[in-house]
């Protein structure tokens, strides 16, 4: 009887063991690959082809004038997600800033009616050609009125101007969306220094052991 009530007691002991080997087997699983393939899809589409594609239709640039020996260069540069250049101009020979529009028109939606903001563009001639640069157009009048006043004042030496497609869309979301790329790049960013960081406390480890 006494020996019975030891082996019973035994296997009741060991049997959480067990279970507990288990859980810490379960909880080691990786995730599948397929899995992992479809969430770095899913995040490379929503926090960088879709930023990239909105800030494409509603850019930035940035625009710079300086005057050489009397001559007025213009380089113009258009950003995707604010800060990275997809489209440069350079215009030489500066003579003229003129500023175009298109009406955005007037559509009906649920009983009203809405109108879309103009757009608006900046367009810079010299000898070398033009280029064509996005301005929301409210602000474009100003905008090349200011850049006149640059050409006709010779003791300036140099004019930088920021400028934005759309109000809405190029600032306040193409801001918020660009926050979200720069937060993706970040994290992935973070997940190779560790796994480097790892790599090389292994390799100390396995030298050390050597």
């Amino acid at each position: 009887m006494s020996t019975r009530r030891k082996q019973t007691r035994s296997r009741t002991e060991r049997a959480p063991l067990a279970g507990t080997a288990g859980v810490a087997a379960g909880a080691k699983r990786r995730e599948p690959l397929g899995d992992r393939i479809f969430n770095h899809a899913a995040a490379l589409l929503f926090l960088v082809l879709l930023p990239a594609g909105l800030t494409f239709v509603a850019p930035v640039a940035w625009t710079s004038f300086a005057r050489h020996d009397g001559v007025v260069v213009a380089t113009a540069t258009t950003n995707l997600l604010f800060v990275i250049p997809f489209s440069r101009e350079t215009v030489t020979g500066v003579r003229e800033v003129a500023f175009d529009f298109e009406g955005g028109g007037t559509t009906r939606s649920l009983n009203r009616y809405v109108k879309y903001e103009d757009k608006g563009w900046l367009v810079i001639s010299g000898d070398s050609g033009r280029a064509v640069v996005p301005v929301a157009a409210v602000v474009g009048g100003d905008v090349a009125a200011r850049v006149t006043d640059f050409l006709g004042r010779p003791d300036v030496p140099s004019l930088t101007i920021f400028t934005y497609a759309h109000r809405v869309f190029s600032l306040l979301v193409g801001g918020l969306v660009s926050l979200l790329t720069l937060c993706y790049v970040g994290l992935w960013g973070l997940q190779i220094k560790v796994a480097l960081n790892a790599r090389r406390r292994r390799a100390e480890g396995t030298a050390a052991l050597q």
